[in-house]
């Protein structure tokens, strides 16, 4: 599945196939896809099948880390919010992973956020260290942005649920890990 998933990939990106709809859905991409007009059967593939350019062990700072949390508890699970100032981009977000995809390339993922060790937290100020995965070559450049967006757009829509002892700046710098 992992090489079919990868063929249909570099087939799109060389354009010998026309992308019809791809869609992610609890870390699965569903793909489906036409070639001289003819509707190919739909493959389900997982992220993982996707071919990742760069990983990187990165810290979430806290603030940004819980409000995405807080948010998949009183919105939404699976959560999709649109990036204002980032043109196309949206963050898809379950418990596990948060994909950034780019709406005008049918959902195909910029970058993502997985493997969270949010396991044993014993503190909610800590940041919290995960993976990013980078699909595209230049994510990196927009990698901070839309995690600062993210928790803009998040502190508007959660507002109506906020109390008046919760803090309404955090910091949402995300640090790289040396190991």
């Amino acid at each position: 599945m992992r090489s079919f998933a990868r063929l249909i990939i570099t087939l799109f990106q060389n354009k010998v196939l026309t992308l019809m709809t791809v869609k992610v859905i609890n870390n699965l991409i569903v793909i489906g896809y036409r070639e001289n007009s003819l509707v190919v059967e739909q493959v389900m593939t997982s992220l993982e099948d996707i071919p990742v350019i760069k990983i990187a062990p990165v810290s979430i700072a806290a603030g940004n880390y819980n409000r995405i949390r807080l948010a998949l508890l009183r919105l939404d699970n699976p959560l999709r919010i649109p990036l204002p100032g980032l043109r196309g981009m949206d963050l898809i977000a379950d418990k596990d992973t948060w994909v950034c995809v780019d709406r005008t390339l049918y959902d195909l993922p910029v970058l993502a956020w997985t493997a969270f060790e949010s396991q044993g937290r014993s503190s909610l100020h800590l940041p919290v260290n995960c993976q990013l995965n980078y699909y595209h070559i230049h994510a990196n450049v927009i990698a901070e942005t839309v995690l600062t967006t993210t928790d803009r757009v998040l502190q508007e829509r959660l507002r109506p649920y906020q109390s008046s002892t919760e803090p309404t700046e955090i910091d949402t710098h995300v640090t790289a890990l040396h190991r």
